[in-house]
């Protein structure tokens, strides 16, 4: 973690994201701990950088052309719905 609370660059090579991506590591921290302790208790623990790393990929094949970070017009160009294979993330 930086001195401003995201995560270095490490963690996104680490994760298989882009290397200037900023995510706050306690907002990542608060979504891991409130998957893993919530009453419904799918989850007991949760490695971060994959599961970032695995939504990212996914998340990447529903821009047409993603140049860095997702701007606000990437953002409204995602279809309403969509499928992928939990196997490999397509």
């Amino acid at each position: 973690m930086d001195k401003d609370g995201f995560f270095t660059s490490d963690f996104n090579e680490a994760a298989g994201i882009p290397k200037d991506y900023k995510i706050y590591a306690k907002g990542a921290e608060n979504l891991v701990d409130y998957i893993t302790v919530s009453n419904s208790k799918f989850f007991t623990s949760m490695d971060i950088a994959k599961s970032l790393g695995n939504a990212y990929r996914v998340f990447s094949q529903l821009i047409d052309e993603p140049s860095g970070n997702f701007t606000t017009e990437d953002l409204s160009k995602i279809p309403l719905g969509f499928s992928y294979d939990k196997k490999v993330f397509k």
